[in-house]
């Protein structure tokens, strides 16, 4: 019996490849313009019908001292002036302290660091640097220093918030701070009713002049915390030593 051949498969032709679909181009996107800073709006608060005193020495008092200026103050000075008082605090001292408990209103205005300068500030703020007393500098002088810190980066777009005290109806001025109590007498009566009791007591008479006792201590309740504090710190030396 004769094998029959096959024929051999026919080669198959490659298959075209199918054309991408055109895309028609897209417009490229708008430019959006940039948004505007908003600018702040600083503290603003009206008076209270009736201011109240600070006592002298307070941080109350060095707020109304430093705000009442015709330059009124920026948070740097202020910053400077309440130390250890971050931001946040001297933000609560303009609201809290000046308007609700002694009844003062708060304006703020927005200043550049040349303006500053002209202002209080002699050392400038931010970008702008002044090394003299503004009133100490000629009109010429003064428009060399603009120049010069222009020309150095200076950017008189970049202002700074200035809080300035805003006073009740009638008052020309603020209400003059009450005078600092004089914690002495107190103190010194306290530590002789104490001193047979007590070691701390015994040591504010026999460790202080009456200067030392006023610098050192604000009021009776300070002293007696050192007291307390002296006499526990020698009751555990006594201990220790047994």
């Amino acid at each position: 019996m004769t094998a029959t051949t096959l024929p051999a498969p026919k080669a198959r032709a490659p298959r075209k490849a199918k054309a991408a679909p055109e895309v028609a181009p897209q417009p490229a996107p708008a430019v959006q313009p940039k948004a505007k800073a908003r600018k702040p709006r600083g503290i603003n608060i009206a008076p209270k019908k009736e201011a109240r005193a600070c006592r002298a020495g307070t941080k109350q008092a060095t707020l109304v001292d430093l705000l009442s200026r015709a330059g009124g103050a920026s948070m740097a000075e202020l910053r400077e002036a309440l130390r250890p008082w971050k931001d946040v605090t001297i933000k609560s001292g303009l609201s809290w302290d000046m308007n609700h408990q002694k009844g003062y209103g708060i304006r703020t205005t927005f200043e550049n660091g040349y303006q500053r300068w002209l202002a209080t500030d002699y050392a400038g703020m931010g970008t702008f640097r002044g090394d003299s007393h503004p009133e100490d500098v000629s009109e010429a002088d003064k428009a060399a220093l603009l120049a010069d810190n222009l020309a150095n980066g200076y950017d008189p777009e970049e202002v700074f918030a200035v809080y300035h005290l805003v006073l009740p109806a009638g008052l020309t001025a603020p209400i003059p701070h009450d005078a600092k109590p004089d914690a002495v007498a107190a103190i010194k009566e306290w530590a002789t009713a104490n001193f047979a009791k007590s070691y701390g007591a015994s040591a504010l008479l026999e460790c202080f002049t009456d200067d030392e006792l006023r610098a050192q201590f604000r009021d009776l309740a300070a002293a007696k915390r050192w007291a307390k504090a002296q006499s526990e710190a020698r009751a555990n030396t006594m201990e220790a030593a047994e």
